[in-house]
């Protein structure tokens, strides 16, 4: 084999991998130190006076399996909240004072997926990416099915970060959490990885209304675009999705 040759194939083979990070740009939910902040409330009001947190500490073993611990902060305090695990970009919690493995989030699901929680069924039908603080974050929006096939809009899941509320949907809507002792959570704000803030509620806001309001206006030019801005060819088919056309998301199936 010619010396230019094996350079070449050393070249490819350590190009690979690179090409492959480049394709798949999953953030991972469960990491050690990994911290999602919330608004202190005192009596149920914001007092002001920083923040509380879920925090990702140290590790644990549940009927043989290794879960990270979650734990809630507050001033110094801490209290064991629950067990985290990610598997295969699933992700499964066992709530503080219970031992039964709850299947909370799974970002394999794609545009037309169905999960089922609760004898109620969702349907992921708005999948986008999003530039959050520095990252792009892919946001997917499962709604809910109501009587005579309808759907409307549920709860919106966040890779890497969990969703709107947070790690979890605090409200219960989702999870039936054990709330450690006191109350003092507030409204979720931030989600930071060794110190550094990845995710920030307020700046998601503003930049998904940004995106939001310019696909719209690009759609109100009489051409079809997807949800990243493109244009679709005249003429030709589309995939299934979600498009945008004078002004208006329409769905293909």
């Amino acid at each position: 084999m010619k010396r230019s040759t094996f350079v070449l194939m050393a070249l490819l083979l350590a190009f690979i991998p690179l090409l492959s990070l480049a394709q798949d740009n999953y953030h991972q939910l469960v990491v050690e130190g990994k911290e999602w902040r919330y608004t202190k409330e005192s009596g149920g009001q914001q007092d002001g006076k920083g923040y509380v947190a879920l925090v990702m500490r140290g590790d644990t073993i549940i009927h043989g399996t290794s879960y990270k611990k979650l734990l809630f902060e507050d001033d110094g305090e801490t209290t064991y909240w629950a067990a985290v695990r990610e598997n295969d970009r699933k992700i499964d919690f066992i709530s503080y004072g219970t031992d039964a493995v709850v299947h909370y989030f799974d970002f394999n699901l794609h545009y037309g997926d169905l999960i089922k929680h609760n004898g109620s069924t969702y349907k992921l039908l708005d999948e986008q990416y999003v530039d959050v603080s520095g990252e792009q974050f892919r946001v997917m929006e499962l709604w809910h099915e109501m009587s005579g096939g309808k759907y409307v809009s549920s709860d919106i899941w966040i890779e890497g970060i969990g969703n709107l509320t947070g790690l979890l949907d605090i409200t219960g809507n989702w999870f039936p959490f054990v709330f450690p002792t006191g109350n003092g959570m507030g409204q979720f704000t931030s989600c930071y990885e060794s110190g550094t803030c990845i995710f920030s509620v307020e700046d998601f806001m503003k930049q998904r209304v940004a995106f939001i309001k310019t696909i719209t206006t690009r759609g109100s030019d009489g051409h079809t675009y997807d949800l990243q801005g493109r244009r679709m060819s005249e003429g030709k088919p589309l995939q299934r999705g979600i498009y945008v056309k004078d002004g208006r998301k329409f769905v293909v199936k």
